[in-house]
């Protein structure tokens, strides 16, 4: 629990820009199956199928396969592989579970698995300020506020700038912090609405 607890926190372990690519690369290719399956009305099958992901990836990652190899190739080193898994599809079934209106829970996902992902990458040699690089930020938002615009109109735009900042700032995990973030805005929206 400890290995699950830094992996949160500690944001100064050093990948290799290969394995940190082709990790969200994955994600982006997960987050594509998400929006299709949501899309084509397969929402209760995806929550179980992330639930059943999680477990299959612990599993996995722990047995002796040539599946393994390549998860555990995908890792943070001194952090267990599942535990970037199981932020992503916690914060997927969040935003699935409390977000209601179909829009704005693309929006959310497309934060969590594209901007996000596009963050890192454009982000990954550029110079840091802290642990992120003012280019990777600029990605997610420029990403997040095109899809945001055209999705929940001039909104899109405040709250992409809003992800934006929780994503470059958090104090722990960005998988968690941008659906909790999105959330609380959409809920916030409503209230205000």
């Amino acid at each position: 629990s400890m290995l699950i607890i830094s992996g949160v926190l500690d944001k100064s372990v050093k990948e290799k820009p290969k394995t940190e690519i082709q990790r969200d690369y994955m994600q982006m290719l997960l987050g594509f199956i998400v929006i299709v399956m949501i899309m084509i009305g397969y929402l209760r099958v995806l929550v179980f199928l992330a639930v059943l992901g999680i477990f299959l990836l612990s599993v996995i990652y722990r047995s002796d396969i040539g599946l393994s190899r390549f998860l555990r190739s995908l890792g943070r080193r001194k952090v267990m592989f599942d535990t970037g898994a199981l932020y992503i599809a916690i914060g997927t079934i969040l935003s699935i579970g409390f977000i209601k209106n179909i829009d704005f829970l693309f929006f959310t996902l497309f934060a969590l698995f594209f901007s996000d992902s596009l963050a890192t990458i454009v982000g990954l040699n550029r110079k840091k300020i802290g642990h992120k690089s003012l280019a990777g930020s600029a990605a997610f938002f420029v990403s997040l506020s095109l899809v945001g615009f055209y999705l929940i109109g001039d909104l899109g735009l405040i709250f992409a700038m809003i992800l934006a900042l929780i994503e470059r700032f958090s104090p722990i995990d960005d998988n968690l912090t941008i659906p909790a973030g999105s959330i609380f805005l959409y809920y916030g929206a409503i209230i205000l609405m």
